[in-house]
């Protein structure tokens, strides 16, 4: 495993219990625990999709 050199010696490297997950609408998430146990969630647009493609709806803003 390649190390950060900004980390000290020791430090633990957390698991990524939820591995990056492309989704039909467009987004690229991933989830990891910190050392606290708190959960943090990312997420990234891969592709602009319109939300027909994968069954959403637009709603009128009135």
């Amino acid at each position: 495993m390649v190390r950060n050199r900004s980390m000290p010696p020791g430090t633990v490297i957390p698991e990524v219990p939820y591995p990056p997950t492309d989704y039909p609408y467009g987004e690229r998430q991933y989830s990891t625990e910190d050392p606290a146990g708190h959960t943090w969630t990312f997420s990234q647009t891969i592709k602009d999709v319109d939300p027909a493609e994968w069954g959403g709806e637009l709603l009128d803003a009135t």
